[in-house]
């Protein structure tokens, strides 16, 4: 019969729509009766009994609601399911200034050189982990934390000939003035909050943040010329507090499985301050070079491939 052929298309779409056969099969007995009825009537004779009788058929096959049951259907396939707990694996980029001075304390370091200021570009990649829980409320709206620890590989050099406080042809007329930084790892603690478009979910996030970082620092006195040997040094390793913002896009593969992008912004106001004994003659008074770090600000990118339990 035509019914059933009509139903046949609607069980071969099942292989590309998931809900057509399951609809089809719920609906095929009211639909197939009021093809029927149609069918059997004898449009010959205009009898309005025989109309009637066709209508109540109509109304009486679609009284199960299937139409608003398509609707339904429809929307739960657009719709995706963000609530629960996930966890996953991260890979980015990140770049950052670090904006290192050194300043001399007491005659002898103040007899060989003037304050200088530094600024070391450290740039790298990032790998590590996340672990989160979202909640999601009217199927739209998704509201979640999240913790974050990836290890960095940024790092960067700069060595700068700065003139010494000594006018030539005696010695220390110059100094070199070297820094090296490291970002070795970031963490964070965030809020996420977003708007869900099916299987898409558009957020900003926000929260605390750690980083590790190491930096060598080195300034050497001219002792002969362009020859340096003598030397104030100072090495730092710790983590710095700071904050975290940005936003990203999620996309939901299947029921478990998810990928997103997201940029982060990260700040860490903290000043670092060092101190390095100056080389100075035996006796003469204790001098210093004073090692400060400002506070440095970090970008990210990076990707995250995610598992929902």
């Amino acid at each position: 019969m035509a019914s059933n052929r009509f139903f046949n298309v609607l069980a071969l779409l099942g292989a590309s729509i998931p809900w057509a056969s399951t609809w089809a099969e719920d609906h095929q007995a009211p639909f197939v009766s009021v093809a029927d009825a149609i069918i059997s009537m004898d449009y010959d004779q205009p009898d309005r009994s025989a109309r009637n009788a066709v209508g109540q058929n109509i109304l009486e096959a679609t009284d199960d609601g299937g139409y608003a049951d398509y609707t339904n259907c429809a929307s739960r396939s657009a719709a995706s399911n963000w609530t629960g707990l996930y966890a996953g694996i991260n890979t980015g980029y990140c770049w950052t200034t670090f904006d290192t001075t050194v300043d001399p304390i007491g005659p002898a370091a103040e007899g060989d050189f003037v304050s200088q200021v530094s600024g070391v570009q450290a740039a790298g990649p990032l790998f590590g982990g996340h672990i989160g829980y979202n909640k999601q409320f009217d199927n739209s709206w998704v509201f979640g934390t999240e913790a974050n620890f990836n290890g960095a590989g940024a790092s960067g050099s700069k060595a700068t000939v700065v003139p010494g406080r000594r006018a030539p042809p005696q010695v220390a007329s110059t100094n070199l003035f070297s820094v090296t930084d490291r970002l070795d790892w970031l963490a964070d603690v965030r809020l996420r909050g977003g708007r869900a478009y099916g299987s898409n979910l558009l957020y900003v996030t926000g929260g605390v943040a750690w980083e590790g970082i190491s930096r060598l620092t080195a300034v050497n006195a001219e002792v002969a010329p362009s020859t340096y040997g003598q030397s104030a040094t100072a090495t730092r390793s710790g983590g710095r507090f700071g904050y975290v913002v940005g936003g990203g896009l999620e996309h939901m593969l299947t029921q478990h499985w998810s990928v997103r992008g997201e940029y982060l912004f990260y700040g860490f106001e903290q000043t670092n301050i060092d101190t390095a004994p100056w080389p100075q003659s035996s006796g003469a008074p204790k001098s210093a070079a004073r090692i400060t770090t400002a506070p440095n600000y970090v970008q990210a990118f990076q990707l995250g491939l995610s598992y929902k339990f």
